[in-house]
């Protein structure tokens, strides 16, 4: 539920390299437009970020319409470290064993935002691993909106995942599970309390929560 959708045909690369040639590495970001590497960013933003694309008086119009390879001279890309990304979904990855893991993807309602902290606990006291999980991003550049549509409420973030055996989860939504935290959830961590099992939700320019497990 973002701006950039990567997948394996359509892949969102990071490209390092000087750029504007000052010894310094510069970052552009670009995700693939009909077959072409566009960069994310406004006209403005990169010019600032590399002021030797100024010099080339680039109207709007034709930079809209301009991959990475046109900005930039065959040298500069060729020798660019490029880091590529083609696939964006929250998921569990199983392991296997051997090395190898098998990712499941996680309900679409914890695909609504992003997921930046995570508690594995049992919660139902059945011994299977349940999920608790926290996120949201709020300051992204205004052309990439926020990330916080979790539950339907502005900037209100937290999921529980039910584990139902079988790496199948069940989603309970905050009417049920009783969990809603506003804010950018940065980090969840256990509590001993006297009145039952909590957690400590710490949350990014505001203040912790604490949450406690309340068995019927």
């Amino acid at each position: 539920n973002f701006y950039l959708k990567p997948d394996s045909a359509h892949p969102v690369k990071l490209w390092i390299n000087s750029f504007s040639k000052s010894m310094l590495p510069e970052k552009i970001i670009t995700r693939s437009v009909k077959g072409k590497d566009m960069p994310i960013f406004l006209k403005r933003d990169l010019t600032d970020q590399i002021p030797t694309l100024k010099k080339e008086n680039l109207r709007h119009t034709d930079f809209a319409t301009r991959s990475i390879q046109e900005l930039f001279e065959k040298e500069l890309i060729d020798k660019s470290m490029i880091r590529e990304v083609n696939f964006s979904s929250s998921v569990v990855a199983w392991n296997e064993g051997n090395g190898r893991f098998t990712l499941s993807r996680l309900p679409d309602e914890v695909q609504l935002s992003s997921v930046r902290a995570i508690a594995v606990t049992d919660l139902n006291g059945d011994a299977k691993p349940d999920l608790v999980m926290g996120g949201n991003l709020l300051h992204w550049l205004p052309q990439f909106s926020r990330l916080d549509a979790s539950e339907g409420h502005v900037a209100s973030e937290g999921h529980v995942l039910l584990n139902k055996g079988g790496r199948q989860w069940e989603y309970l939504p905050a009417g049920r599970s009783g969990l809603r935290v506003d804010g950018e959830v940065r980090q969840i961590l256990p509590l001993q309390r006297p009145e039952g099992p909590a957690w400590i939700f710490l949350r990014n320019n505001s203040t912790p929560v604490i949450v406690t497990l309340n068995k019927p």
